[in-house]
């Protein structure tokens, strides 16, 4: 059963788990895992299991190649598997945490090198909770560092159809989704069925 192989295999013991994100097929989890060891911090980084019938394998860690100092979370992927999105604070960005993406190349077996994906998402505040629906292609991100209704509110980045192919013209600038999507408190996680 799934729940038997989430607490062997995904809930350690001494970490935090969640942000969670599944490919298109189903067939790999990918999510935010922070270690605790001797009650010492390790940093957040992004994981990946396989789905299996009897639960998830054994989880492994994303190489992402980024300072092992700086926390990267909250994955979403695109439909192709090549495109992982996430949030960091990376020097040189916004401020904050920023939405970067990495781009997986099949030969080396390897994510790329993280690009920031520029002013149209990232502001002077924290951006993430990233959501890329594969359907529209649009960006759904929380931020605390727009002109909004409350904290974090959500923002949704439309597909830059005109788009060299850059991170920082792949989408067009962000919209607040006002009320009732957004409210006066915190409002992030959003994602979408497919229907």
């Amino acid at each position: 059963n799934l729940d038997g192989g989430l607490r062997e295999s995904i809930n350690l013991k001494n970490s935090d788990e969640g942000v969670l994100t599944f490919n298109q097929r189903g067939s790999r989890m990918f999510f935010t895992r922070a270690v605790f060891e001797k009650n010492k911090y390790q940093g957040r980084r992004i994981y990946s299991a396989p789905l299996k019938n009897s639960g998830f394998g054994p989880a492994v860690m994303e190489n992402i190649p980024i300072d092992t100092l700086v926390d990267v979370h909250g994955p979403s992927l695109s439909a192709d598997e090549k495109t992982l999105f996430f949030s960091a604070e990376i020097e040189g960005g916004f401020g904050g945490s920023d939405i970067y993406m990495t781009r997986y190349d099949r030969r080396k077996k390897s994510w790329g090198e993280p690009e920031n994906l520029g002013e149209n998402i990232n502001s002077a505040g924290n951006e993430g909770f990233a959501h890329f629906n594969p359907k529209t292609q649009n960006l759904y991100f929380s931020s605390d560092g727009r002109v909004g209704m409350g904290g974090l509110d959500i923002y949704k980045a439309e597909h830059n159809l005109s788009s060299d192919g850059s991170a920082t013209s792949m989408f067009n600038v962000a919209e607040n989704l006002q009320f009732p999507i957004n409210t006066s408190y915190d409002d992030f996680g959003i994602v979408f069925e497919s229907v």
